[in-house]
């Protein structure tokens, strides 16, 4: 039973609930009949209630999937962060002593005069 079978405009299923009394000019509602109705509602729409609950249970054991899968994916970053900085840390240590080692070479050059004038040839 829908909710749109208790609607004035469903006259079919409405009227047999309803006694109009024409004397006094007013309608009564056969409660009698409208309870087994009722108690029907309710219980289509406690099944739907359970079946939003499983599917409410099943999405949040999804979210908490991801949110461990997030967490790992977040403490593997920050992981490999580290290892880029100290990567990077290294590469600028070896930077700087290529530079060392280039003016050396430089000083060495200027300090033999056969190998300047051998090149100015």
């Amino acid at each position: 039973m829908l909710a749109g079978d208790f609607h004035p405009d469903n006259k079919q299923s409405f009227t047999v609930w309803v006694h109009s009394c024409k004397e006094e000019g007013y309608k009564s509602l056969d409660y009698s009949k409208l309870v087994a109705v009722l108690i029907e509602a309710v219980k289509e729409q406690q099944a739907i209630i359970e079946t939003q609950n499983r599917r409410l249970s099943g999405v949040e054991g999804k979210v908490s999937d991801l949110e461990t899968k997030l967490e790992q994916t977040q403490t593997k970053n920050e992981a490999q962060y580290q290892k880029i900085k100290e990567i990077e840390s290294r590469l600028s240590g070896v930077e700087a002593q290529n530079q060392r080692l280039n003016q050396l070479e430089r000083w060495m050059e200027s300090l033999n005069p056969t190998k300047q004038a051998n090149a100015d040839e």
